[in-house]
């Protein structure tokens, strides 16, 4: 079973720090039936990604909002994906 963290973690976009874990089940499950995996990036990916939506696509992202591309530019970097197409959602404004 999910459970949540014995001491909360810290990160920039703390906006996806959850703890609840009622819903990992279904995320796991689609993700595995999709043929998904999880990507995992550190703070500095989050903070670079940020910077490219703002300066970039004149995004004024938050570092949660930005978060989805930090993982597809690591994902992406780890895992070349020739001739296939990425869409990001930037979910989150700073403010």
């Amino acid at each position: 079973y999910m459970a949540p963290w014995e001491t909360p973690p810290h990160s920039v976009a703390h906006g996806i720090l959850d703890d609840e874990t009622y819903d990992w089940y279904a995320l796991v499950r689609g993700m595995l039936r999709t043929g998904g995996w999880p990507v995992v990036v550190e703070d500095d990916a989050i903070i670079e990604a940020t910077g490219l939506a703002r300066k970039a696509l004149k995004v004024n992202a938050s570092h949660t909002g930005a978060a989805g591309l930090a993982g597809a530019l690591v994902d992406l970097a780890q895992h070349p994906a020739s001739g296939e197409r990425v869409a990001v959602v930037l979910s989150g404004v700073a403010r």
